[in-house]
């Protein structure tokens, strides 16, 4: 369950190295025997520090392997490469990590054994979720944008999906008066989960926003999973070199706050997100 987490990519070998997110064996296949075997992940990224390089990843894996590499966020100023735990989402070994990786390769060979998948219905369980859930209260959250306090910018962010493995990156910069100071609408290509792809959007929009020179006091996003990533920062996590570079990039613009908020708070920079897939 051990494998590299890709920074720089200078520690890794492409073929004898683990650091793809598949398991067990972590490894990718080379499209032909021409392929060098001594190859670095280095090799597959621009030097410029510009993400996966696709022509260079069409020549040297599989069309399959090429899906799985391109799921990997990439860091882009001078991150470590580092091993994680890979069954653990905060990339460290526990007890109950370990117990469901062996779990679940005794799983795979139960299924095959019975040549058959088994499905379970938990109806009565979800059923006593909704009632129980049906009679509660819910305290009245302000569900509007609010602008920051007066000299403070705040970037909105949003990410948006399309198939053909098109992800669109929304933000806004605004001011205390409401007023906006910026725009972001980047298409982009990766094959990113849905977490992954909301802290790809911050890292994306906040890059963007620093080359301009402009400053971030607090940044805002519907999602309370990219936010609480942000704020714990694992450090062994796969998306921990993706994390280092948004930390950077926070303590350099001034960014001093982060905070989650309800998608009607965000409307502007998800129409931006939407915007850049089409």
């Amino acid at each position: 369950g051990i494998r590299w987490c890709v920074g720089s990519g200078s520690n890794i070998r492409v073929f004898s190295n683990p650091w793809t997110p598949r398991p067990f064996g972590f490894r990718p296949i080379a499209l032909s025997p021409s392929v060098p075997a001594d190859l670095l992940v280095r090799d597959l990224l621009y030097p410029s520090g510009g993400g996966w390089n696709i022509q260079v990843l069409s020549e040297t894996l599989l069309p399959s392997e090429r899906e799985v590499v391109l799921v990997i966020p990439v860091a882009k100023l001078n991150c470590q490469d580092k091993m994680i735990w890979h069954f653990d989402k905060h990339g460290e070994y526990t007890v109950k990590s370990g117990y469901s990786d062996v779990a679940f390769q005794y799983c795979q060979l139960w299924i095959i054994w019975l040549g058959e998948r088994c499905m379970f219905l938990i109806a009565a369980t979800g059923v006593g979720m909704i009632r129980r859930h049906s009679s509660s209260k819910f305290k009245q959250v302000n569900r509007h944008w609010s602008p920051p306090p007066f000299g403070h910018l705040t970037l909105n962010v949003d990410v948006a999906f399309r198939s053909g493995n098109v992800v669109g990156v929304g933000a806004v910069l605004r001011d205390h008066f409401g007023s906006v100071r910026a725009c972001v609408e980047l298409p982009r290509l990766g094959f990113f989960s849905a977490e992954v792809g909301e802290l790809f959007a911050i890292h994306e929009s906040m890059l963007f926003l620093n080359q301009m020179g402009l400053q971030v006091h607090c940044l805002e996003s519907d999602s309370t999973i990219a936010v609480s990533s942000i704020k714990h920062n694992p450090p062994f996590s796969a998306e921990g070199p993706l994390l280092d570079d948004i930390m950077k990039l926070f303590a350099h613009m001034g960014c001093v706050n982060c905070f989650s908020i309800p998608r009607e708070g965000n409307c502007v920079a998800h129409s931006l997100a939407k915007y850049a897939t089409m």
